[in-house]
């Protein structure tokens, strides 16, 4: 009895051990695929094609060799503890986000095949044999690394981000969760993103709670592109948050003049920027005495938002949460 009670033991141990291997499982030093007992895969995801038009991908095992375009595609691997994963990484450099991610992933960021490349060609990306490329709508065209149809037809998973290129007629924080899930369920690490999305509804409901009461902040978000002032509204992801978050965005062009914002007289502003050399341009713009008696500029209420944290913003969306979050409600643990 005794003998088989430790058998039993030592049975459950390497079941539990095989477990632990993402894509692999081993006993006595041999080599057992996950696939063989995991019943995981098949999974379908919901995607887009190269045209915008929504399309389904099978993914019949986790990804081995992927080519991961943009900042949010690059650093959910990377979060996720998949960066053995992308034999190809391709995102901006010389800004905000990138010199953040530095700090946090090191070398298994600028380690990455490809991080240092201003651009490579579709042949390069060809004889890597990738069997997953992620990115965004602007990554599959004939002019740059072929359509979504174009890999189909080479057995190639693709997957584009929806928050992308304006995809969606309106960017919703739901379509980052819905990354962020999709993302779990090709890599088959849902444990990881579903915590992810847990504590972005978390905090959206925390900070509804301690502000149902409190006044609307009427609420502006810009960026200078030389004589143009660009308008995020609604529409966009960044105000889909300020709107969660208690503001309320009063403008809908795409593009808006001084005059506007005096006529609006917003209560916050957020501009936002890529690059550290963008700042002395916001200054100034800042400073801009027809704008003094507008209520943001007049209280200083002006923040800077990067555009990575509120554009496609992945595994970022709830630090670009925090920061509106802290913005609106400087009082506000």
């Amino acid at each position: 009895m005794k003998k088989l009670i430790i058998g039993l033991f030592f049975i459950t141990l390497i079941m539990g051990l095989m477990l632990i291997r993402q894509d692999k499982a081993y006993i006595y030093g041999i080599e057992i695929k996950k696939d063989l007992y995991n019943s995981h895969y098949p999974v379908t995801i919901s995607t887009f094609d190269s045209s915008g038009n929504p399309t389904e991908v099978v993914f019949e095992e986790s990804p081995k060799r992927v080519v991961a375009d943009r900042t949010n595609n690059v650093e959910s691997l990377l979060a996720l503890g998949l960066e053995n994963r992308m034999i190809y990484a391709s995102m901006r450099q010389g800004n905000i986000s990138y010199d953040d991610m530095v700090r946090k992933y090191g070398e298994k960021l600028t380690n990455l095949n490809g991080i240092n490349d201003i651009e490579t060609s579709l042949e390069y990306i060809v004889a890597l044999q990738p069997d997953c490329i992620l990115g965004w709508k602007s990554t599959f065209s004939p002019k740059r690394w072929e359509t979504t149809e174009w890999w189909k037809q080479r057995g190639v998973k693709t997957y584009i981000t929806g928050n992308s290129n304006h995809i969606l007629e309106e960017g919703k924080i739901e379509d980052e969760c819905k990354y962020l899930s999709d993302i779990g369920k090709i890599f088959n690490v849902e444990y990881k993103t579903d915590k992810m999305i847990e504590e972005i509804k978390q905090e959206l409901s925390r900070v509804q709670e301690k502000t149902k009461d409190k006044t609307v902040q009427k609420t502006m978000v810009i960026e200078l592109s030389g004589r143009n002032i660009i308008n995020y509204d609604q529409g966009w992801l960044v105000g889909d948050m300020i709107k969660k978050l208690g503001g309320e965005i009063p403008v809908k062009s795409r593009t808006i003049g001084i005059e506007d914002m005096i006529h609006y007289n917003p209560d916050v502003v957020f501009i936002i920027y890529l690059q550290d050399n963008q700042k002395s341009i916001i200054e100034e713009f800042s400073n801009k005495t027809e704008l003094q008696n507008v209520k943001a500029f007049k209280n200083r209420r002006i923040y800077l938002l990067p555009l990575d944290y509120v554009y496609a913003s992945g595994v970022k969306t709830i630090e670009g949460l925090r920061m509106i979050k802290k913005s609106l409600y400087p009082d506000m643990n």
